[in-house]
């Protein structure tokens, strides 16, 4: 029987219409889940008719799904007409049972959602993990000289700051910027910089043993960034582990604060 290629559409059209690459359709082909339903004798084009894009559809819900393409041609309706159907049809799927499909595909969709989820879950423990329990930022850190006054929750920072300016006028030693809070076991101080004692200075040993000046260690330091100050109670859950004394430093770091962090709080 002579065709009439105006009824059908060319390969290229298909391509064009389904965003499906000429390949891929050749593929389908091969597979026996998308047969051209006719093929010119003459030059080998392959032509399908309109019908045959619902097909289209079914496939790409397949390949979202991870479903073998296969399997597609078990859900071809085994009708009257398909058993009839005539030699220049034979080997191309008909009509394919789309309610069963859907079904099927909606029990894979839930399956894999589900699947999702609990991967996602997983990953926040992990992450939750990771950010808690390992991986602390450390810098090994020179001994330093802080000049201190007792400072409470309650309190506000810049008076005791002007305190502390004043105290080091009366002590002959040069306090400076950054500030910051000390929290050193159960007390906690608001602090200035100083410069190293001079073993030199007439009053060496009263500075070395003042209550206002306190030495932190040159050690290795965990250190984190925060964008406020920490409340005392909360300073243990900055770190993978509790320390008993940590010191918030105001940052002076430009980068730094465009980014919004004002403190390095370091643990040691």
């Amino acid at each position: 029987m002579k065709k009439n290629n105006t009824d059908y559409l060319s390969i290229g059209k298909v391509s064009k219409m389904k965003n499906v690459s000429i390949k891929a359709l050749r593929y389908y082909d091969e597979i026996g889940i998308l047969k051209p339903v006719y093929v010119n004798p003459d030059t080998n084009y392959r032509y399908y008719s309109p019908k045959q894009l619902d097909i289209l559809d079914a496939i790409h819900m397949c390949l979202t799904l991870g479903m073998p393409l296969r399997k597609l041609s078990s859900y071809e309706k085994n009708s009257e007409s398909a058993s009839v159907a005539s030699s220049s049809t034979a080997g191309i799927m008909q009509d394919i049972d789309y309610q069963r499909l859907l079904n099927d595909c909606k029990v894979m969709a839930d399956s894999k959602i589900s699947d999702i989820y609990k991967t996602l879950d997983s990953l926040k423990e992990t992450s939750e993990k990771i950010t808690s329990e390992q991986y602390d930022m450390m810098k090994d850190m020179d001994s330093r000289y802080l000049l201190v006054t007792e400072f409470a929750e309650n309190e506000l920072m810049n008076p005791k700051l002007l305190q502390l300016f004043m105290l080091s006028q009366q002590l002959g030693v040069n306090a400076h910027y950054p500030a910051g809070i000390l929290n050193q076991g159960n007390k906690r101080y608001v602090f200035l910089m100083l410069d190293a004692l001079n073993p030199q200075a007439p009053n060496y040993e009263q500075l070395k043993h003042s209550e206002n000046i306190i030495k932190l260690p040159r050690a290795s330091y965990s250190y984190c960034y925060t964008k406020e100050l920490t409340d005392s109670s909360k300073l243990h859950g900055l770190f993978s582990r509790p320390y008993l004394n940590y010191v918030q430093l105001n940052l002076i770091n430009e980068t730094l604060n465009q980014e919004g962090y004002m403190y390095e709080v370091q643990g040691y």
